[in-house]
C-alpha cells in the first residue's frame, strides 16, 4: 500500500512544489508573509490541527498536520471511534481589496494523505486505512487585532482511493467525499 500511495501523491506534490514555487519567485521584491493557523473544531473533536502558511499577492501555500476523533453521530453504524490523522498542502487565493494581507474571500485546492482508523462495537478490532485526497474549500479570513483573524470556512475532501477494510469480522468503507467546515484561528506576521 505504502508505495501505491508514494506513487499516486508525488506527481500530485511536485505539482504543487512546481507551482507554488514559480508563483512566489515571480516578483522577488514583493514581501513575503507567513502565517499560522489552528481549527477549532479539531481540539473540540478531541485531537488537533497545526498549520502553516507562507505566500504573496494573495496567493499562499498552507501545510497542514491534524488529527481528528469524530463525533458517534458521524460513525457508520457498528462502528465508533473514526479518527482521521492529515497531512496536507493547500493553496489559498484571496479575493478583493484586502487579499494582499490574506483577509476576505479566498477559495482553495490542495492534496494530502490521510491516514483514517475505526473500531468495531461489537468485537473492539481497530483497523486502518491509507487514503489519499483532493480538497476544495471557501472561506473568509476576518481580522480580529492587529495579526489575529478568524478564518470560517466549509469545504469538500475526495478520498481517491476508498476501498473496503475488514475490522475484524465487519466490512468497513470510508466515504468517498466528505463535507467538512470549521473555524480556524490565526495570526500572520
Amino acid at each position: 500500500m505504502k508505495n501505491t500511495f508514494i506513487n499516486r501523491l508525488t506527481p500530485v506534490l511536485v505539482f504543487f512544489f512546481i507551482a507554488t514555487n514559480y508563483t512566489f519567485a515571480q516578483d522577488s521584491k514583493e514581501k513575503l508573509s507567513f502565517g499560522v493557523e489552528s481549527e477549532i473544531m479539531t481540539w473540540i473533536n478531541k485531537g488537533y490541527h497545526g498549520s502553516f502558511w507562507i505566500g504573496k499577492k494573495g496567493l499562499r501555500a498552507r501545510f497542514v498536520v491534524a488529527k481528528a476523533t469524530y463525533p458517534d453521530k458521524f460513525n457508520p453504524e457498528g462502528f465508533r471511534n473514526l479518527t482521521s490523522n492529515f497531512y496536507e498542502m493547500e493553496i489559498d487565493y484571496f479575493f478583493g481589496k484586502k487579499r494582499n494581507e490574506f483577509r476576505g474571500l479566498w477559495v482553495a485546492l490542495g492534496t494530502g494523505y490521510t491516514k483514517q482508523s475505526i473500531e468495531s462495537e461489537t468485537t473492539n478490532i481497530t483497523a486502518s486505512t491509507d487514503l489519499i485526497a483532493m480538497h476544495t474549500g471557501v472561506g473568509y479570513a476576518i481580522n480580529l487585532y492587529k495579526g489575529l483573524y478568524i478564518n470560517p470556512w466549509i469545504g469538500i475532501s475526495l478520498h481517491l482511493n476508498t476501498q473496503e477494510v475488514n475490522v475484524g469480522n465487519e466490512i468497513w468503507k470510508p466515504n468517498l467525499i466528505d463535507p467538512v467546515l470549521g473555524a480556524k484561528i490565526g495570526y500572520s506576521f
